[in-house]
């Protein structure tokens, strides 16, 4: 099971990043042929900069991890109608890739970045 990170050519210039879980990143990648973040248009294709491999045995822990990493960045979370509808990260002028990595790191769930 994994948590992702992903976003368009566009958007990474913005410092916008879209972070999740799946089961299966390869199958989950094709859901996602189009995104966009809360208030900005148009959509752009978007893919992973980066997944990470957890230990997570269900979804049910799966879902907590995102919640772990979801609350870490809730000051760059992006907000639609309701509070946290949203899986999309503005992070105001910092790389989302360092920055969720540097987190990922730190947690003793995660076994590995895997290759994408």
């Amino acid at each position: 099971m994994f948590i992702y990170l992903a976003s368009s050519e566009v958007f990474r210039t913005m410092f916008l990043g879209k972070i999740g879980c799946t089961e299966e990143p390869y199958g989950r990648r094709c859901t996602y042929l189009t995104g966009c973040p809360p208030g900005l248009h148009p959509d752009y294709d978007i893919d992973y900069d980066a997944v990470w491999e957890t230990t997570a045995t269900t979804r049910c822990e799966l879902f907590d991890m995102e919640d772990e990493i979801h609350n870490h960045f809730l000051r760059y979370r992006m907000m639609r109608e309701k509070p946290c509808d949203s899986e999309w990260f503005h992070f105001q002028g910092k790389n989302p890739y360092d920055e969720v990595k540097r987190f990922m790191e730190s947690r003793s769930w995660v076994k590995r970045e895997v290759s994408i």
